[in-house]
């Protein structure tokens, strides 16, 4: 996969006509910066994921592996690589839809909305965690390119001493039993990684789910990971969507313990703001809110 040490709109439109040949004015292209790579925005709706490193090539080509598997087997929309898999180019296909993480606010006011919105989440992530055999999901999973996110619990206590005592004391036992479940983890599926609202696409006239992007972070895990973010919409909703993948994958879930991973998640964001303090984003007051809230329903796992 081709390098842009310089991302510039020039450059990519060489590649495009020497790749490609497509011959695109090269003020034709929408460029913008997503964490670790770029990405160009075609007239015709297609896009192009660009890496500005070695590194993000490899992740780029692993993401693009996984999504030419993936897309036939599931009913619900990808991005779709277009052209060979080991294509110089990651030119893909849009998951078509609106995007926006304020389509989650909807499920506070608006049960019906929210139920069906709930069915659909559970019925994606059981046709992801069932679409591949295991030793599929090894192979697609191997060489992860990203750090395990939640953190593991050996870097997750390293940050506790900077947590406010009673905080850090509360945080202290979920790291405990987080690490009991790494320890007897059997039960691993190929899963998203960062399973949310922010990375959905809604249809433009229903308004229902209708796709998921960014499989950056996908690894072999515990299948109830993919559940962490989804306590964001509430507990009913949580539980609407375990009951909608428990009816369709024939597997029990538990919730305490996706409660557990919502909690080393937001413990994990406190310790990668530590870290990273000049990042953008939510400071330490507001991700020490969340972890807060987050161990208060946090359950025995």
């Amino acid at each position: 996969m081709l390098i842009f040490e310089a991302v510039t709109a020039e450059a990519v439109a060489d590649a495009l006509a020497s790749q490609l040949g497509l011959s695109l004015f090269p003020r034709a292209l929408l460029l913008s910066r997503h964490d670790w790579r770029w990405m160009a925005e075609l007239p015709d709706g297609r896009i192009v994921l660009l890496a500005p490193t070695a590194t993000a090539a490899a992740r780029l080509l692993r993401e693009r592996r996984l999504l030419a598997a993936l897309a036939p087997r599931v009913t619900f929309a990808v991005q779709r690589p277009i052209g060979e898999v080991e294509a110089p180019l990651d030119l893909r296909a849009r998951a078509p839809g609106l995007t926006g993480v304020e389509w989650r606010w909807r499920t506070l006011f608006d049960p019906a909305w929210a139920a069906t919105f709930a069915d659909d989440m559970g019925r994606f992530l059981a046709e992801l965690h069932g679409a591949f055999s295991s030793n599929e999901a090894s192979r697609l999973a191997a060489d992860p390119a990203s750090l395990p996110w939640p953190m593991p619990a050996a870097r997750l206590r390293e940050h506790l001493r900077f947590l406010p005592p009673p905080l850090g004391r509360a945080a202290g036992h979920a790291v405990d039993r987080y690490e009991r479940l790494a320890e007897n983890d059997h039960d691993r599926v190929l899963a998203h990684g960062d399973f949310g609202s922010h990375n959905f696409a809604f249809d433009a006239a229903t308004h229902r789910l209708t796709g998921v992007f960014d499989f950056e972070e996908f690894a072999l895990q515990d299948r109830h990971s993919d559940f962490k973010y989804l306590l964001a919409h509430g507990e009913a909703v949580l539980r609407d969507v375990a009951a909608a993948y428990e009816a369709r994958a024939g597997v029990s879930l538990s919730l305490p313990r996706i409660r557990l991973y919502h909690a080393v998640t937001a413990l994990s964001f406190v310790a990668w703001r530590i870290e990273n303090p000049a990042a953008p984003g939510a400071g330490l007051p507001q991700a020490h809110w969340w972890l807060a809230l987050a161990l208060t329903t946090c359950g025995n796992a």
